[in-house]
């Protein structure tokens, strides 16, 4: 699991203390987590440098903030979809995966002693 910056758990994820989850009743698409980015406001979505979509600690998705940052929330749902649209058929589902988030000048670190931890993402 990674460790550093901001985690935000699917819908239907086991509850971890200390982390950000989406309500029960979202589906927990990628729109529900920028929702929630927004609702909530930190870290404020400009700010932002990478998000990482993971599963079983296998990263799945990265999608790398643009030079300069995003610029609100549109500009994030479009460099998803974007993504989405690079990535081959028959790849992993994205939805309902837990999140991360890392703001400018924070570092990604793997963690090599959570290995065997659950889903978890982090950018």
């Amino acid at each position: 699991m990674p460790i550093g910056g901001t985690f935000v758990l699917g819908p239907d994820q086991t509850p971890i203390e200390g982390v950000q989850q989406l309500a029960p009743d979202t589906e927990g698409a990628f729109e529900d987590y920028v929702d929630f980015l927004v609702e909530f406001g930190f870290p404020e979505i400009d700010d932002l440098e990478v998000i990482v979509f993971s599963k079983d600690d296998t990263e799945v998705l990265r999608i790398d903030a643009p030079e300069g940052g995003f610029t609100d929330a549109a500009s994030l749902l479009s460099a998803y979809q974007d993504a989405l649209d690079e990535m081959q058929a028959g790849e992993a589902a994205l939805s309902n995966l837990p999140i991360g988030v890392h703001e400018d000048g924070e570092g990604w670190q793997e963690d090599p002693d959570t290995e065997e931890d659950g889903d978890a993402a982090a950018a």
